[in-house]
């Protein structure tokens, strides 16, 4: 046995020795994560301040705007729509319908005022006026409490559509910026299991053969796995601890961003492991080696990555303010982890 060189070839050791206990940690800590902290989803948003920055002209105007009249920007639209154009008994029931969803005592979920896009009483700009007559469609604007999340403006435009469905050719349909963000995110979140599932089968295949073992491909996966469980839990926990939300797009960044780079660090550490073996090395020398061989290598890598997203924090746009310390926190597990 060759005598542990470095910080690296030490760490090797101890990691050789205490294999058993090092995984039985990880479990653990897995285990906690699930129990005891919270999913990123909890605390996902998009708002204008994930596109813009806060001293930007357009941010600027809309916070003046909503504290002298409230929100500007509706983030869900009904329409009321009938093909053959509205008749007498249509306008009825969208007059009682508006008036219904702004009065009612049925609201829907968090709703705060729903307001025709073509009102012409400015004195009341919730009554629908009988000029729509014949029109085949009619937009109405759908306010809620400020703060309500996503998931919250989605459930109450489904709401609103289910409470105000009836049979005939007059019809309701839900849209708006905020719904389409819903949609979006409901797709990626359900094509990312997919992808996900693809990725993992494509590196179990790739390392199987290129090693031409069933047990070295679980390396990388389990690693890569354990790391974007503990990522995304740990700043699920850090986000809601401070009261602060992130993109909604961090997730699906974070599993591409640790499927790559864990999979790079796991074949250095394979590589160096198996040039020990052909070398002579038994196998618990021959992984000892390949950890002071490649440490060092995979330290510099992660660092260099790592303040590389951090520095993002100093971005004017929000959304990079918050996808900065979240990948570099990223990075870390993922190095710590492997």
């Amino acid at each position: 046995m060759v005598r542990p060189r470095g910080f690296f070839g030490i760490l090797g050791w101890l990691l050789v020795r205490l294999r058993f206990a090092v995984v039985l940690f990880w479990a653990m800590a897995a285990l906690a994560a699930y129990l005891y902290l919270p999913p990123l989803g909890s605390s996902t948003t998009s708002s204008l301040s994930d596109v813009v920055p806060d001293s930007a002209p357009a941010a600027r105007a809309e916070s003046q705007a909503e504290d002298l009249s409230g929100p500007v920007e509706a983030p869900a639209i009904l329409v009321y729509s009938n093909p053959e154009g509205f008749t007498e008994s249509d306008l009825g029931r969208i007059r009682d319908g508006v008036q219904r969803l702004n009065e009612g005592p049925g609201r829907p979920y968090r709703l705060q005022r729903a307001v025709p896009l073509a009102a012409q009483n400015q004195s009341d700009p919730t009554r629908v006026d009988r000029s729509l007559l014949g029109n085949k469609a009619l937009p109405v604007l759908l306010y809620f409490e400020r703060g309500t999340r996503l998931t919250g403006i989605a459930t109450g435009a489904r709401e609103t559509r289910e409470a105000l469905e009836s049979p005939g050719p007059l019809r309701t349909t839900v849209t708006g910026i905020r719904l389409v963000q819903y949609d979006t995110k409901v797709a990626i979140d359900g094509n990312l299991r997919l992808v996900t599932a693809a990725t993992m089968l494509a590196i179990f295949l790739v390392v199987a053969l290129t090693y031409r073992s069933l047990v070295a491909p679980l390396i990388p996966l389990a690693s890569i796995g354990l790391a974007t469980f503990l990522t995304l839990r740990i700043l699920g926990w850090i986000t809601s601890e401070l009261g602060v939300s992130v993109p909604s797009q961090i997730e699906p960044i974070i599993v591409v961003l640790l499927f790559g780079v864990g999979t790079d660090y796991a074949l250095f550490l394979l590589s160096r492991t198996r040039q020990a073996l052909e070398e002579g090395s038994g196998r618990a020398e021959a992984a000892r080696l390949g950890v002071e061989r490649v440490g060092g290598v995979l330290l510099s890598s992660a660092a260099v990555m790592i303040a590389a997203f951090a520095l993002l924090i100093f971005a004017q746009l929000g959304i990079y303010r918050a996808l900065g310390p979240g990948l570099a926190l990223a990075l870390c597990i993922v190095f710590v982890v492997t």
